[in-house]
């Protein structure tokens, strides 16, 4: 994806500690990628957005959209392919 990406995250902390580190790891990395290659604004599309997963359904539900997101935007055929695509256990 190239303005964009989809985290998977098992985390025990709060949904409003979890938005404030994402809050601060996007704009340190929107603040590198502009002062890096020279311009200004948005690096990605959107705004930051989190859902809690509550079933064993929906979190196959999220992995295989995932997974899958980078064939149906045509980068690979195949979702094993995609070089940013990391599952860790």
């Amino acid at each position: 994806m190239d303005n964009h990406f989809h985290l998977l995250i098992k985390t025990g902390v709060c949904p409003s500690k979890l938005s404030l580190l994402m809050q601060r790891f996007m704009t340190a990395y929107c603040i590198y990628i502009n002062k890096k290659y020279k311009r200004v604004g948005h690096v990605f599309q959107g705004r930051y957005n989190a859902r809690s997963i509550r079933s064993q359904e929906g979190l196959d539900r999220v992995v295989k959209y995932i997974l899958e997101n980078p064939v149906k935007a045509g980068f690979v055929k195949n979702a094993e392919d995609y070089k940013w695509t990391r599952v860790c256990p």
